[in-house]
């Protein structure tokens, strides 16, 4: 009698679409039973493996290879049903061409006579609680609240929403909806229509009552008051503006920088803290979300040796200006492709030991000091007036609903300041401006240019002024030096100066910035230069050469 052979059934493989894309629900049978079913991108090999992984797991005799082997061909199955689809698909089913210049992000909108700002709203359901975007706007003096759609009308034009959020989770609802439902109830009613000079006021006070600010001669501490008060306002309405200037809170340890971080962070809108975050979760964060990051313990992005303090840096460069990009190559499938991430938001830096150059000269410079002891402001808690924390945070969206598109067609004020003095305070200006207090807008623009005079020294990394006074002595004593040399004598001039990690190499680097390069002669490298040279580079960037050096040149 004949020995039977066991009769081993197929694994058989079937899926479930979600939309038009390649991730797919796969369900894995033996017979009538089901074994496994997992959500995976098609695409991408380690989602196979991972799958094939699992059924091997299960059952032995099915190896990765050959679970990943029909993957692939549910896969190809997938791009030819794809394929006949869009030939049989008449040509106007794939819509009608978009006016790029018509997108605009979903968090906050604002065009002449409209003004939305989109919240994330926790419902409850038959099935629990649902999650949603709502968008509530201002336009032609009509108030509305409504869910948001890929498209939003104002007046006879249509904007285009991208990136178009996901529906929210219940985390994100507790983190960004920072709008009481009464006040939004109070102002869909009509009932809340905050004026610019009470939103200020408030926020202001708010403001005097936790940080202690120095004095700015006779006003006391209004000017900074009003800077960082203007500040938070900006947050509310930055897209308008072309570019958005930065906000620096200097000074040394126990000078209150993170306590008054923490207050700003209260009221700005949509915030994000961090310490110490890396380069990725800043620009996807920034896309995703909008908002205001806030930046502590900044003096690491002067670490210009580290890759990742220098990604950075250059996404804060860059999200300075409306339309600031940062591009990376993100996965497709077993391949890359560029991805633009928008990182133009407002953006508060706080550090002991300043910033970069290219860095500071975005900032509105606020200098902090020690409080005197016993102060009744450093001595109260943040949490000790939650309702009127609360308060300003609905007065701050209601403003925004109900002024920011004046913005638009409100005039710069007139000052002394230009370039990119003018362009960082410009925006607080207009804010100004909108309180009809000629007599606020000329103290504000006053101080500004007050504060314009004390920001060299922030701009300034703290080596470069020993470095060229060293380089300035060394031209007019010697024919020729090495890096080295210039290296021990700004360590003379300025010894505090030069933590661990300075070497001729780095040395050399930072001189090259300012167009001074080195020879190389019998394998060394050398300077000659003039002292001439060195002494009108030092005036150029308004640094002071060292008294032991000479002036030759001025």
């Amino acid at each position: 009698m004949e020995e039977q052979q066991e009769i081993v059934e197929p694994l058989s493989l079937a899926i479930e679409r979600h939309g038009r894309g390649d991730t797919v629900t796969v369900i894995a049978t033996l017979g009538d039973e089901e074994v496994h079913r997992d959500k995976l991108d098609l695409n991408r090999a380690s989602d196979r493996s991972k799958f094939g992984r699992a059924i091997h797991a299960k059952l032995p005799r099915f190896t990765p290879l050959e679970i990943d082997t029909q993957l692939l061909k549910l896969l190809a199955d997938i791009e030819r049903q794809r394929e006949r689809e869009q030939a049989d698909a008449p040509e106007q089913s794939r819509g009608d061409e978009l006016n790029a210049m018509e997108l605009t992000r979903p968090e906050l909108i604002i065009r002449r006579d409209f003004s939305g700002i989109v919240v994330p709203r926790l419902l409850g359901s038959r099935n629990g609680t649902d999650c949603v975007w709502t968008l509530y706007a201002k336009s032609g003096g009509k108030r509305s609240a409504s869910e948001l759609e890929t498209s939003v009308v104002c007046g006879d034009q249509a904007l285009h929403v991208h990136p178009m959020p996901p529906l929210p989770s219940v985390a994100d609802v507790t983190e960004l909806c920072r709008w009481s439902m009464e006040s939004r109830n109070a102002w869909t009613a009509g009932k809340l229509t905050p004026t610019t000079a009470e939103v200020l006021n408030a926020v202001m006070d708010r403001i005097d009552r936790y940080v202690e600010l120095p004095s700015d001669g006779e006003s006391g501490c209004v000017g900074y008051n009003a800077t960082l008060s203007l500040w938070v306002m900006l947050s509310y309405c930055y897209p308008l503006f072309p570019a958005v200037p930065y906000l620096y809170l200097a000074g040394p340890a126990g000078s209150g920088k993170t306590r008054t971080m923490d207050l700003i962070g209260r009221m700005v809108f949509r915030p994000m803290f961090s310490s110490n975050t890396t380069a990725a979760n800043v620009f996807r964060s920034l896309h995703a979300r909008g908002g205001t990051l806030l930046l502590d313990e900044a003096e690491r992005l002067k670490d210009d040796r580290s890759p990742e303090v220098s990604e950075i840096t250059s996404i804060l460069l860059s999200g300075y200006r409306r339309g600031g990009r940062a591009n990376r190559l993100e996965p497709s499938g077993d391949s890359f492709r560029s991805v633009s991430f928008d990182v133009y938001a407002p953006k508060l830096l706080a550090c002991i030991r300043g910033l970069p150059p290219a860095l500071s000269s975005r900032c509105i410079t606020v200098r902090l000091s020690r409080a005197s002891t016993g102060s009744p402001r450093a001595g109260r808690s943040l949490d000790d007036s939650p309702e009127d924390e609360q308060r300003i945070r609905d007065l701050l969206h209601a403003w925004m609903l109900e002024r920011s598109a004046t913005l638009l067609v409100t005039p710069s004020p007139a000052s002394t300041l230009a370039n990119r003095d003018a362009e960082r305070w410009e925006p607080l200006f207009r804010i100004a401006a909108l309180c009809d207090d000629a007599e606020l807008l000329d103290f504000v623009i006053g101080h500004a240019a007050g504060q314009l005079e004390h920001e060299v020294e922030d701009a300034t990394p703290e080596a470069d002024p020993a470095l060229l006074s060293a380089l300035h002595e060394l031209a007019g004593s010697k024919p020729r030096f090495t890096p080295g040399d210039v290296f021990e004598s700004a360590k003379d001039i300025d010894p505090d100066a030069f933590e661990d990690g300075w070497n001729p190499r780095r040395v050399s680097a930072v001189l090259r910035r300012y167009g001074f390069r080195v020879q190389r002669s019998n394998g060394k490298r050398w300077y000659r230069l003039n002292a001439s040279e060195v002494a009108d580079v030092a005036k150029r960037y308004g640094y002071e050469l060292s008294a032991n050096s000479s002036l030759e040149g001025f």
